[in-house]
């Protein structure tokens, strides 16, 4: 995403933001007009450069999650991921990979697993192969 839109979801909803590349855990928010990191410290060092502000690299920053979480927010219409599982989102009260192959069943490394996150909200139109 582009820093403006990140930004927009700052001011408007409260968001956290990052850049894709920062380690988990690491994220600006506004607080009253103040950006602060994540530990609610004052970032007096953040300097918003065109250069910075250009990148496509941005994100916004959802919380690490258990499986049932994860399954929980794709309920809901959610597309999520953990690394190394690819983007998987329901579609026809079916658990689908970005590509359309169907999920099918869960490895206890991911069942146990606590990174998942949230890519994106929303419902969202996946492709399923043989439809």
């Amino acid at each position: 995403m582009k820093f403006y839109e990140v930004l927009k979801a700052a001011v408007e909803d409260g968001a956290k933001i990052r850049r894709s590349y920062w380690e988990d855990g690491r994220y600006y928010y506004l607080d009253e007009g103040v950006w602060l990191n994540e530990d609610g410290v004052f970032k007096s060092d953040i300097s918003f450069t065109m250069a910075y502000m250009v990148n496509g690299d941005w994100e916004i920053y959802h919380e690490p999650m258990t499986f049932a979480q994860a399954i929980e927010a794709a309920l809901g219409g959610a597309t999520i991921t953990r690394p190394g599982a690819g983007e998987l989102a329901f579609a026809n009260g079916k658990l689908f990979f970005d590509d359309g192959r169907k999920a099918v069943g869960v490895t206890e490394e991911c069942a146990r697993a606590t990174d998942w996150r949230i890519v994106s909200e929303g419902e969202r139109q996946m492709k399923v192969q043989g439809q």
